[in-house]
């Protein structure tokens, strides 16, 4: 079954429900997706029309969205989207330890 790669604002998260729930989906994708990948986090795509999305992706693919535009239909068709920041996993088991405090 597919997963919902979207996710809301690492940095809105306020209880471990909604972390929870983003790190499970963070391993189902790489389990399903990138077994292979040598981490998994949130990525921040920024969009002139739309403003920010954060998206579940692999490290190694956050760098080359970083790198240049996002291409819409892999022929050379660039949208407007870049991507920004990346999350690693890291970013979230800290955040787990602060919130369960």
């Amino acid at each position: 079954m597919p997963i919902n790669p979207f996710v809301c604002n690492p940095e809105r998260i306020v209880d471990l429900v909604e972390l929870e729930d983003v790190l499970a989906r963070m391993e189902t994708y790489r389990k399903e997706y990138e077994p292979d990948a040598s981490e998994v986090g949130v990525l921040l795509i920024q969009n002139r029309q739309l403003g920010a999305i954060y998206i579940i992706e692999s490290k190694e693919n956050a760098e080359r969205k970083k790198d240049k535009p996002i291409s819409d239909d892999g022929m050379g068709n660039r949208s407007c989207e870049w991507g920004v920041r990346f999350y690693p996993r890291s970013y979230f088991e800290r955040l787990r330890e602060r919130l369960s405090d």
